[in-house]
C-alpha cells in the first residue's frame, strides 16, 4: 500500500493561530509525528478541519489538545481517515515542535458507480461518477480528481421488433379439480347429519330449511355450508315453434271380411197414382205393402198392420 508525505512544519509559537499542515488529495488513512527539539516542554494540538466546512471551528475534529510532549520525546498520533480535500493544523506552545503528517492509500481502487449531480464525498481510486449536471459525462477517480473520459451518448430510437420467436413447449398438465356432485335433498342440517355422518369428496345436499348447499370436508371431516343458493330467475319466452316433423310410415292393410249374403231385391215401388198393376198385385218395401185392389189401383198398407 503506497505512502504518500501530506506536509512537514515547524509552527512558530501560537497565541490563538494554528498552522496548516497540509491537505489530503486523496482518500487516505493518516497519522502526524510530533518531535520537540527544544529545552522545554511543549503542549501541543492537532486537528481536521472537513473540506465541507471551512473556518467552522464546531465542525473541528481535534486528534489531540494542548498534549504535553517532554523535551527531546517524539509522538505519533494515533491513525485517522481524510478525505479529499480535508486539511489538518497543528500548534505548539514553542518554537521547537516539528510536524510531519503521512498517509496511506489504496492504489488499486474499487469498483462504485455513482449517477449524480454533485461531486461525491469520499471517493476512491477507481470510482466511477457519471455526472447528471455535465450532459452526463462519465469521469473515473485517479487519486486526486475526476477524470472525464467521455460523455454518454444520447438514447437513439426504438429499433423495429424483431421475429416472433418459436412457441415454447407446453407446460405439464396441472392437477384435476375437484367437481361437486347434489345428491339430494334435507328438509334440515340434522337430518342430513344424521342419515349420512360422512361423506366423499365432491358430496353435496341441498338442505330446503336454510335454502343451502351443504358440501363434505374431507379436512374437517364435517358437511360444510357452501352458501346460499341464487334466486331463480324469470321464465324465459316460449321459442319459436319447430319443423314439422317426418310422418311415420303407413300400417299395413287388414284383410278383407268375409261377402255377405246377397240381398233380395224388392219390386220397385208403385207410384201413388197412375201405376200399372192387376188386381191383387202386391209388393212392398221396408215399411209399407202396396196392395192393387183394381186395376191399376193401389192401396198402401203399413206393414205393422197387415196380418
Amino acid at each position: 500500500m503506497p505512502i504518500e508525505r501530506i506536509g512537514v512544519a515547524q509552527p512558530t509559537a501560537f497565541v490563538s493561530t494554528y498552522t496548516e499542515l497540509g491537505t489530503a488529495t486523496k482518500t487516505t488513512v493518516a497519522s502526524v509525528i510530533v518531535v520537540n527539539r527544544g529545552n522545554a516542554d511543549a503542549t501541543t494540538t492537532v486537528f481536521v478541519e472537513p473540506f465541507e466546512s471551512p473556518g467552522a471551528t464546531e465542525e473541528r475534529a481535534f486528534i489531540i489538545d494542548n498534549l504535553t510532549v517532554a523535551v527531546g520525546q517524539t509522538f505519533e498520533t494515533f491513525r485517522f481517515a481524510l478525505n479529499v480535500g480535508d486539511k489538518i493544523f497543528v500548534g505548539a506552545s514553542t518554537n521547537d515542535v516539528s510536524f510531519v503528517a503521512t498517509g496511506l492509500y489504496d492504489q488499486i481502487g474499487r469498483t462504485n458507480v455513482l449517477y449524480q449531480t454533485a461531486t461525491p464525498n469520499a471517493p476512491q481510486i477507481g470510482d466511477i461518477w457519471i455526472d447528471q449536471g455535465s450532459n452526463d459525462e462519465i469521469k473515473v477517480y485517479n487519486g486526486s480528481s475526476f477524470a472525464t473520459i467521455a460523455s454518454a451518448a444520447p438514447q437513439g430510437p426504438t429499433g423495429p421488433q424483431g421475429p416472433e420467436g418459436p412457441t415454447g413447449p407446453s407446460g405439464p398438465t396441472g392437477p384435476e379439480g375437484s367437481s361437486v356432485s347434489v345428491l339430494g335433498t334435507y328438509a334440515t342440517v340434522a337430518l342430513l347429519e344424521s342419515d349420512n355422518p360422512t361423506g366423499n369428496i365432491g358430496d353435496a345436499y341441498y338442505v330446503s330449511g336454510e335454502d343451502a348447499l351443504y358440501i363434505w370436508s374431507d379436512l374437517n371431516q364435517e358437511w360444510a355450508e357452501g352458501g346460499p343458493l341464487g334466486i331463480t330467475g324469470p321464465t324465459g319466452s316460449t321459442g319459436p315453434t319447430g319443423d314439422t316433423g317426418i310422418g311415420g310410415a303407413d300400417g299395413a292393410t287388414g284383410p278383407t271380411g268375409p261377402t255377405g249374403p246377397e240381398s233380395i231385391t224388392g219390386p220397385t215401388t208403385p207410384a201413388s197414382a197412375g201405376a200399372t198393376g192387376a188386381a191383387g198385385d202386391i209388393v212392398w218395401d221396408a215399411d209399407y205393402i202396396y196392395v192393387c185392389v183394381a186395376t191399376d189401383t193401389w192401396k198402401r198398407v203399413a206393414i205393422s198392420t197387415w196380418s
